[in-house]
């Protein structure tokens, strides 16, 4: 697994009470946020891991039930009045509806993800824009 690493920057106005900036809650609060940031950064990473994951196993079930079906070269029927059988289809069948399950939640936990990851970006930009109308 990658790790990667960075630098969060935090711009101040020029005029700004550098005693307040350097206070122990708003240092406190930097570290924090560059907490948060790196998070983001690395939940989009380990989601595309688990949602690849998910597909190779939800592949790999199906792949297997449509081997054993076509070696044993069953027809309908007898696949209907196999009682064990069908317990076995039924048992995949329910694995297969957790995996979507869990693909949903994912999708939902993505929402999520993109919402804070477009939060973060405002609201690097209305910093910048302050920094640099700070500047003027």
């Amino acid at each position: 697994r990658e790790e990667s690493r960075g630098i969060v920057l935090f711009f101040s106005r020029t005029g700004a009470d550098m005693g307040r900036l350097r206070s122990a809650s708003n240092e406190r609060y930097m570290m924090a946020s560059a907490d948060v940031i790196g998070a983001i950064h690395s939940v989009g990473r380990a989601r595309e891991e688990a949602v690849e994951g998910r597909r190779n196993r939800y592949r790999e079930a199906v792949r297997k039930a449509r081997k054993e079906v076509l070696r044993e070269k069953q027809c309908m029927g007898s696949i209907v009045l196999n009682k064990f059988y069908m317990a076995k289809l039924r048992e995949q069948r329910a694995s297969e509806q957790d995996l979507h399950q869990a693909e949903q939640d994912a999708l939902e936990t993505d929402t999520f993800v993109k919402e804070l990851v477009e939060r973060a970006n405002k609201l690097g930009e209305r910093m910048r824009r302050r920094v640099k109308t700070s500047w003027r």
